[in-house]
């Protein structure tokens, strides 16, 4: 297994604290994202219990159009809360996986097979957003509609450009870490070979 460490020579000491710096930022990013997202599930499972009303309203602005007038019973409540667990559990695996490269990066370790395999996992998680999110968004606002009179109940199915800009980056990130894997076969062979 071939680990390719940039060395800090004077020839690319500059361009190691560029990724040093970039990682290091990048590090704080994904962790302070990480901190938003729990933010975030705590305010909604305190809505949840505590302010029905508001917890209606920010579920309706996520899910429904603006035109929907969104009825929630209770019932409905924590149905919706849990589809949305999902794209949160996406989320945070994203935001992990991202931190761990940010981490290895720091270090100066670049053509390693963590670093494919983390960019690759990466790129999967972005790829499955694509689905889910169509999915959850669908039955979000079936949910939101379920209570409203016959004639206004809702499904609709879309694609934004959201999800297919995830699914793009993803299936970049995914052949990104394939090469950065096949590179790292070729640097053994390579090592072997001397």
């Amino acid at each position: 297994m071939a680990n390719i460490t940039i060395s800090a020579n004077n020839e690319n000491r500059s361009s190691v604290l560029r990724i040093e710096r970039l990682s290091a930022a990048g590090q704080w990013v994904t962790t302070l994202g990480l901190g938003v997202v729990t933010a975030l599930v705590l305010t909604g499972g305190y809505l949840l219990v505590f302010e029905p009303a508001q917890f209606d309203r920010a579920a309706a602005s996520v899910l429904v159009p603006d035109n929907v007038q969104a009825r929630f019973s209770a019932g409905l409540r924590g149905a919706v809360f849990l589809i949305l667990l999902p794209v949160i559990a996406l989320a945070v695996f994203w935001l992990l996986r991202a931190r761990r490269l940010f981490i290895v990066f720091r270090r100066g370790e670049i053509l390693t097979e963590e670093t494919a395999l983390l960019f690759v996992q990466i790129g999967r998680a972005l790829v499955a957003l694509m689905p889910v999110s169509i999915v959850i968004r669908t039955l979000g606002g079936l949910l939101a509609t379920l209570n409203a009179g016959v004639g206004n109940r809702q499904l609709a199915i879309g694609l934004g450009s959201e999800q297919l800009m995830a699914l793009v980056l993803g299936l970049l990130l995914v052949v990104v870490g394939r090469i950065l894997k096949e590179a790292t076969r070729i640097s053994d062979d390579h090592r072997l070979i001397i």
